[in-house]
């Protein structure tokens, strides 16, 4: 809901500015977000989930981004190689989110990440298995870059959600 008060807001703002030009809208969001964050700071009773969960949300997709040009340019220079290093193995990673599309967003961001691939859940919905290309760290390693990577940050959204 205030989502769309905020793009509300944008449209308001272009419309007094006279411009309905991407410029003007993406100011008007960015206008309505500060608005949020005063209102939110000054105790006007919005509620502090929008606001930390619009940078949750922004600070995730940094994250995934980032992870998906490190992941692109290792696979991008192994098909490069004359021999690749390619290791690869299957390896189960215990979950601490429990919410469904949380799993799910958890198992996408994975599976789009190139050089892993998220197989299946196990009966319980508790663990997920997820095929590595390079299985050239320890396992334990690899299961903690998802859980502090991925997992965290999924569980931060919620938790932004939920205030």
């Amino acid at each position: 809901m205030k989502f769309l008060i905020n793009v509300i807001f944008a449209l308001i703002w272009a419309s007094f500015q006279g411009d309905f030009s991407r410029f003007q809208i993406i100011l008007g969001l960015v206008l309505g977000f500060f608005c949020f964050a005063i209102a939110e700071k000054i105790g006007l009773g919005v509620g502090p989930s929008y606001t930390k969960q619009l940078v949750d949300i922004v600070r995730y997709a940094v994250f995934f981004i980032a992870e998906l040009l490190r992941a692109n340019i290792r696979v991008a220079i192994d098909v490069l190689r004359i021999k690749p290093r390619i290791s690869p193995g299957i390896l189960a990673i215990p979950l601490e989110i429990l919410d469904p599309w949380q799993k799910i967003l958890l198992a996408n961001s994975i599976t789009l990440t190139p050089g892993t691939l998220s197989i299946d859940f196990s009966k319980d919905e508790q663990t997920l298995f997820v095929h590595f290309m390079y299985l050239d760290k320890p396992p334990e390693k690899l299961i903690a870059e998802i859980k502090l990577g991925f997992e965290a940050r999924i569980i931060e959204l919620k938790e932004g959600q939920s205030k």
